[in-house]
């Protein structure tokens, strides 16, 4: 059913500035609780990795960071 003009059901402000997606917001809290979950396997997996592994390990997260989302 499409909208009809001047329709006052119709959202003209949009979601206010800052406010974060739902979908977004739950995914970070997702990846949020799984690596606080997962801490102490993955202190030890960076422990076993070489100096040119944990070298290219922040690269690659520089990278993503300077990329950004998407």
């Amino acid at each position: 059913m499409p909208f009809k003009k001047n329709d006052e059901n119709i959202n003209r402000n949009g979601r206010p500035r800052g406010k974060g997606n739902k979908t977004t917001e739950d995914l970070r809290e997702a990846i949020k609780q799984f690596c606080e979950d997962k801490l102490p396997e993955m202190e030890k997996t960076w422990a076993q990795l070489s100096a040119k592994e944990r070298a290219g390990f922040y690269e690659q997260v520089v990278k993503a960071h300077i990329a950004g989302p998407g």
